[in-house]
């Protein structure tokens, strides 16, 4: 019979054989951090509320109603309309962030943080997920539609960084070494991500786990960055190589 203790989104498991009351509780502390009954009955029924509200009205109020369940929403913010939220207690927003309509923001677990600096932009359908780790994205930060951000490992966008569009960055990779034991029981390695200041990821770029990519680099389209980047480099291609060095203009 196959095993079944191990879950969760590292294994690809699906739901585990538990009891209904087990399985209510696993519910509950995956979308809240915490056990609380009282406090997911409250969340739940903000998101029922809110969540779809329509209009320009919703996008401004449903800040305003967020930040009692929040850990922090600063003045200024915006979110659009059906946003999953995944325990948000964990999600700090800066002043003026723009969240856009169907993107999905959660920590995954009740570790780890979420933190969106001021005026910071994310498009519609992106996906930040912290999986446990910290993603830290900073000031005046440009993520465009459909982008996907795994911060398991620990993830830093650094301040005045675009990110286009379906660019996808892991910190984490699932280890395979053991041709025995199947890939999704094997567990998974975590490496942090660091993007510095004044980054420009072009679209369809893929990021892979413990690379840094130094302030000012430019990344072309489509390329997959497997190793560290100096600063003010422009890189393509797969796997990802330096072509110029915007400083030196060679």
């Amino acid at each position: 019979m196959e095993d079944t203790k191990v879950y969760g989104s590292d294994t690809g498991e699906g739901i585990p054989k538990k009891s209904f009351f087990e399985k209510i509780s696993m519910y509950v502390q995956h979308v809240c951090g915490s056990k609380s009954l009282v406090f997911f009955v409250v969340q739940g029924m903000i998101f029922l509320v809110f969540k779809n509200f329509p209009t320009i009205l919703g996008t401004y109020i449903r800040p305003f109603i967020y930040s009692i369940i929040f850990n922090k929403i600063d003045s200024g913010c915006l979110i659009e309309s059906g946003v999953r939220f995944e325990i948000p207690k964990k999600i700090t927003l800066g002043k003026n962030v723009f969240i856009g309509e169907s993107c999905w923001v959660g920590t995954g677990t009740g570790e780890g943080n979420i933190e969106i600096g001021k005026n910071s932009f994310i498009a519609h359908r992106s996906t930040l997920a912290a999986q446990g780790g910290n993603l830290c994205i900073k000031e005046h930060v440009h993520v465009s539609r459909g982008s996907y951000i795994n911060g398991i490992g620990n993830v830093t966008i650094g301040n005045d960084c675009m990110i286009g569009p379906n660019v996808v960055i892991i910190s984490g990779t699932h280890n395979y070494n053991d041709v025995t034991i199947p890939i999704r029981k094997q567990g998974s390695t975590k490496k942090q991500i660091v993007i510095e200041d004044n980054v420009w990821l072009a679209a369809n770029v893929n990021v892979m786990p413990g690379v840094t990519i130094g302030e000012g680099s430019v990344i072309g389209a489509g390329a997959v960055v497997t190793k560290d980047i100096p600063s003010y480099s422009i890189a393509v291609g797969v796997p990802a190589r330096i072509i110029k060095n915007r400083k030196n203009d060679e």
